[in-house]
């Protein structure tokens, strides 16, 4: 039998088991790409709720993005909790990608993969370097200068 163009060995423990032996990236991709969609979508909510409420009342603001950030944090350690074939999120995430540049090769995909790539590093640097700087915003109490700016644009 071929499944993707590859023979397998159909005889494991469990069918969990022989998913991971024999399509290890499709495995990581799957759990990898689904917490991260569901912790991308609490912040974007987190964030959303922040912008909306920072000029009306403030403090309630903080409290609704710090209660986000809460459920996201409680998100990632019950998948911690959770997990049989990978130590934690940074590591499943780490063994993905490990994975990927293994099965797909770069010189093959030419300039358009280069240049995602360079857009993916930049991206990340762009959300960690707000991120950070939101926190400190949020601890300063100045969330309505977001808002404001955001109206100030439009």
């Amino acid at each position: 039998a071929r499944l993707l163009g590859k023979v397998h060995d159909p005889m494991a423990e469990s069918a969990l088991g022989m998913i991971v032996r024999e399509y290890p990236l499709y495995f990581c991709a799957v759990r990898a790409h689904f917490l991260t969609g569901l912790v991308c979508f609490t912040g974007a909510l987190s964030i959303r709720m922040y912008t909306e409420y920072s000029s009306g009342c403030s403090r309630f603001a903080r409290a609704m993005l710090l209660a986000m950030a809460s459920t996201a944090l409680f998100m990632v350690s019950l998948f911690n909790a959770s997990l049989i074939y990978f130590d934690s999120f940074a590591d499943m995430w780490y063994r993905y990608i490990t994975l990927l540049m293994q099965e797909v090769h770069l010189a093959n995909l030419g300039a358009t993969a280069g240049l995602a790539l360079l857009m993916a590093v930049f991206s990340a640097y762009e959300v960690i370097s707000s991120m950070s700087s939101l926190v400190i915003m949020v601890a300063k109490g100045e969330g309505g200068s977001i808002q404001g700016a955001s109206k100030e644009k439009a």
